[in-house]
C-alpha cells in the first residue's frame, strides 16, 4: 500500500511541474508574438533616410534624421 501512494505521489508531482512548464512555455510564445504599431515614415531631406515621423527633427519646415542633418540644411553637398 505504501508502495503505491509513493508511485501516485510520484505521478502527481511530474504531472503538476509538466503543466507548470508548459504554462511558461505558452507565455514565452505570447510575449514574442506582440502587435507592433504602425509608424509614418517620413524622408530625411538631407539624406533621404526615411525615420519614425515621432524622431524626426524639424527645421523651417524641414524634416532631417539628426541634428548633424539638421545643422548641415544650408551648407553646400559635394555629390
Amino acid at each position: 500500500m505504501s508502495r503505491l501512494l509513493l508511485i501516485l505521489a510520484i505521478v502527481f508531482i511530474v504531472i503538476v511541474l509538466w503543466k507548470s512548464m508548459l504554462r511558461k512555455i505558452e507565455a514565452g510564445n505570447r510575449n514574442d508574438t506582440r502587435k507592433t504599431i504602425a509608424q509614418n515614415m517620413v524622408r530625411c531631406d538631407y539624406c533621404g533616410l526615411h525615420v519614425p515621423e515621432d524622431t524626426v527633427l524639424r527645421l523651417g519646415g524641414r524634416r532631417y534624421c539628426s541634428d548633424e542633418h539638421r545643422a548641415l540644411h544650408n551648407e553646400p553637398r559635394d555629390k
